[in-house]
């Protein structure tokens, strides 16, 4: 999880992945104004959606 700004470079502004760590992460950043706990959800749900929760 990445805060909406001040990433470090490496983690490439416009993208939910990384060419680092190809088809093992995703990327999820905070949208401006959202707080830890909407971004907690929404990390969530995709994990309840891989699992097929």
């Amino acid at each position: 999880m990445l805060p909406a700004k001040d990433v470090d470079w490496c983690w490439l502004q416009e993208r939910s992945d990384s060419p680092w760590y190809p088809h093992t992460l995703r990327v999820f950043r905070r949208v401006p104004g959202e707080g830890w706990a909407t971004s907690i959800e929404r990390v969530r749900k995709a994990l309840a959606a891989k699992l097929g929760m």
